[in-house]
């Protein structure tokens, strides 16, 4: 009797797992999607926290040696972008990740012809890991204008947008008689 309920039992699961062997297959592949979902969002996370500390570290360093006597702007811009992220490249903040970085950080700087934007390169490659997932990331941007940051009292100007006196407005120095300009547009307040 003992054995007959038992193979009632067996037989009963046998066929409920046949049955719903489908919803099952479907459940545990719905699982490892959502995981690796929640895996990327967690990258981009990390990715964005890097860019908007570059972000932050450029337009503070523009600024930080923009009274400097510099032989190499970009050199010396590049290093004072590393120098002002200091604890972000530590990225303490992801408990939950295991991140490894690759190389040491390095910055380049290029500025346009117009000497109005300043885009910053980070090379930091990194890997990044939770479990089974695992994705690595390269390179970051971020980009200062700095068109909207400077400008000029029109006391020191002529009406022609002419340096009355050697003036120093952010980073650039003008002489005087020199146009004040910067992507053709004056830099009167």
């Amino acid at each position: 009797m003992i054995f007959v309920a038992l193979g009632i039992i067996v037989v009963a699961v046998l066929l409920i797992a046949i049955t719903f062997r489908g919803d099952i297959a479907e459940i545990i592949t719905k699982s490892a999607t959502e995981s690796k979902t929640g895996f990327s969002a967690q990258v981009e996370e990390v990715q964005e926290y890097i860019g908007d500390c570059l972000s932050n570290s450029l337009t503070k360093s523009v600024f930080t040696i923009a009274n400097e006597k510099v032989e190499d702007y970009n050199e010396r811009l590049g290093q004072e972008v590393l120098l002002n992220m200091g604890q972000c490249l530590e990225l303490k903040k992801f408990k939950d990740l295991t991140i490894k970085k690759l190389t040491e950080p390095e910055v380049k700087i290029q500025r346009n012809v117009d000497n109005t934007i300043i885009t910053a390169t980070l090379t930091l490659p990194i890997r990044v890991e939770k479990g089974e997932d695992a994705e690595q990331l390269e390179e970051f941007l971020a980009q200062e204008n700095l068109k909207k940051k400077v400008c000029v009292l029109k006391e020191q100007l002529t009406n022609n947008c002419m340096a009355k006196q050697d003036l120093k407005v952010g980073i650039f120095i003008f002489k005087e008689g020199q146009e004040v300009t910067m992507g053709g547009e004056c830099l009167e307040c």
